[in-house]
């Protein structure tokens, strides 16, 4: 069982046990399928992320950085279009540049977010 299969069995069990006796099945099952389709894009978001990164001479610290890029590119791509997103694309990439990441590598690895997200 991967990771991704982990954490959703993981949530599924925290919502039968905390949430159990209070909520109705069926939407206690939708909670899960919803928690199970956003996983499983982000294990994709994180696997494009990766691959980004790939021959690049990226130290373990920033791969973390790197990957809570790709997420935030995917968590913005989802919410908004057009030249909101771009806007709001621009103020991560600035956010993330100030911390110390590499241009070149947070638009490679936005191409691959985005090419695995649309």
């Amino acid at each position: 069982m991967g990771n991704c299969e982990r954490a959703i069995e993981r949530y599924r069990k925290k919502v039968l046990r905390n949430r159990g006796k209070t909520l109705i099945p069926e939407i206690a099952g939708l909670m899960v399928d919803n928690y199970a389709a956003a996983r499983q894009i982000q294990e994709m978001v994180d696997r494009a992320t990766r691959a980004a990164l790939i021959g690049r001479d990226v130290s373990v610290i920033n791969r973390v950085a790197y990957l809570s890029f790709g997420r935030q590119v995917w968590g913005r791509a989802k919410r908004f279009t057009g030249k909101t997103l771009a806007k709001e694309l621009q103020l991560i990439r600035q956010r993330w540049q100030e911390r110390g990441l590499d241009p070149e590598i947070m638009r490679e690895v936005e191409e691959h977010v985005r090419r695995v997200i649309s």
